[in-house]
């Protein structure tokens, strides 16, 4: 049998394989999401809180992502009741005729008259997904089944200096500015509800589940690298309905691509925070990349607040000795094979392991992780 020299990466818990050379494989991280059921829907994927803290957390799909939990509070404020704007957008219609009315918005009793000036751009008249018939809000999915990362809660006060923020204007605390309405909705300033600040964003006139207000962060990423994103939300007016995150991503010469992040239902009793991770297209030349909350019910209002949109920090090697650099220490073979040290190959660095000995495929060479994992945590090999 001849020997088999494996040249280690970031992480091998052991090889299996024979092979008849050496060879130094690149592997593409893997990601896994823990998912919780929530007694409050019966669904997966998604968790109406109020005052306890609660995690949920899904998986994700479509763009690689990875999906990351925290928790806090659900909580709501109110403002003190003075009304907010509304803004008249225009849309055309399938047939190509323009419509554009200015209109007070009303939701469940609440005046959206006067306030503070709004943004007035509209998005495209069409359904993102290709279906631009009205519907109830679902998506197709099970009750509270998602196709992405949970709409989990992000405590602001965790006592650490987390990466700051990279949404310019993530509350609305001033104006509209980086927000445009999408399809026939409204978006206005609105001191009705708010999250946190004295204001809000009202979306309003929706006969879409899919229109909504959507913030641009094409300038603020970076290509190939990894965001956590979330958003705050609250129905107004409906007591309650479904709502996912999701991130709509326009290549140059491509069709537009759309990336559910986070799935959770809202209600009308307190604000729900939506939560996912998205990792931002290295590959092609992106010319569009917006952020919103869309499937809620046809015709049902809502606020949204305290948009986040934060780096994800790179990963941390829990190996003490993940190249061979030194010597084997912390490795040992599986089975018959034997583990040692070679700068005959390397991916980096000088040296590698070197593994013989081998009688079976699935003998090769360990590493042990009793001692460097927490139950309960997902990690990336």
């Amino acid at each position: 049998m001849k020997p088999l020299k494996v040249s280690l990466g970031v992480l091998l818990i052991t090889l299996v394989g024979c092979s008849d050379g050496n060879s130094d494989n690149d592997t593409g991280d893997s990601s896994t999401g823990d998912t919780d059921t929530s007694a409050d829907t019966g669904t997966t994927g998604s968790t109406g809180n109020t005052s306890n803290d609660s995690t949920s957390t899904s998986n994700t799909s479509s763009t690689s992502s990875t999906s990351s939990t925290s928790s806090a509070d659900d909580d709501s404020t109110s403002g003190d009741g003075t009304g907010s704007t509304s803004t008249s957008s225009s849309s055309t219609s399938p047939d190509g005729t323009e419509t554009g009315d200015e209109t007070g918005n009303t939701s469940g009793g609440e005046s959206t008259s006067g306030g503070e000036e709004d943004s007035t751009s509209t998005g495209p008249d069409v359904d993102p997904d290709g279906d631009s018939t009205g519907d109830d809000g679902s998506t197709g999915l099970d009750e509270g089944e998602t196709s992405a990362s949970s709409g989990e809660e992000t405590s602001g006060e965790t006592g650490e200096e987390g990466p700051p923020n990279l949404a310019a204007n993530p509350g609305f605390e001033t104006n509209t500015t980086g927000w445009q309405p999408w399809g026939g909705a409204t978006l206005t300033r609105s001191n009705l509800q708010a999250h946190s600040g004295s204001y809000a964003g009202l979306v309003a006139n929706r006969t879409m589940n899919w229109e909504s207000a959507v913030y641009s962060i094409l300038d603020i990423v970076e290509p190939g690298e990894s965001y956590d994103i979330s958003i705050w939300a609250r129905l107004s007016g409906t007591a309650a309905s479904a709502s996912q995150l999701t991130v709509n991503t326009t290549c140059v010469g491509e069709a537009a691509g759309f990336t559910q992040i986070a799935s959770r239902p809202l209600v009308d009793t307190e604000w729900r925070q939506l939560s996912g991770t998205y990792v931002v297209p290295d590959d092609c030349a992106l010319e569009a990349l917006n952020v919103y909350v869309d499937n809620v019910a046809v015709g049902a209002s809502y606020f949204i607040d305290d948009l986040s949109v934060t780096l994800r920090p790179p990963p941390v090697n829990l190996i003490a000795n993940p190249d061979f650099e030194v010597d084997a220490s912390g490795w040992f073979g599986f089975g018959s094979a034997a583990i040692t040290t070679t700068a005959d190959q390397f991916h980096e660095g000088a040296q590698s392991g070197y593994s013989t000995g081998r009688t079976a495929t699935w003998q090769g060479p360990a590493t042990s992780l009793l001692g460097i994992l927490t139950p309960g945590e997902s990690y990336t090999a």
